[in-house]
């Protein structure tokens, strides 16, 4: 009908309130989840960026060694230089399925 006010989402508030309004439906539902939300955030984000970070400083220095030009030949150095690439690769693809996933979760 004309005149009625259409039903807005959960998170929608109506656009007659202003960011008052918006902020208040904010803060409750922060308020309601904001445990749940951080903790799935925690572990779906920031733990696999974290292990991924402190893995590949470790695989770097490492690496530095392990390809020294002087005692390694050239395919060795391919060899150990793709291992690292598909690895470093598998590592950020299953980093972010687990961003996704998190994402997912958290909508």
């Amino acid at each position: 009908p004309a005149g009625e006010e259409p039903v807005w989402g959960a998170l929608v508030p109506s656009p007659r309130g202003g960011l008052g309004a918006l902020w208040q439906r904010f803060t409750r539902t922060m308020q309601r989840s904001g445990r749940t939300v951080a903790l799935l955030l925690l572990v779906t984000n920031a733990l696999p960026q974290f292990v991924g970070a402190v893995g590949m400083e470790l695989l770097g220095a490492r690496a530095s060694v392990v390809t020294d030009p002087l005692s390694r030949s050239d395919r060795e150095l391919v060899a150990i230089g793709g291992g690292l690439a598909l690895l470093m690769l598998a590592w950020g693809l299953v980093t972010i399925w687990l961003a996704a996933w998190g994402s997912a979760c958290c909508s």
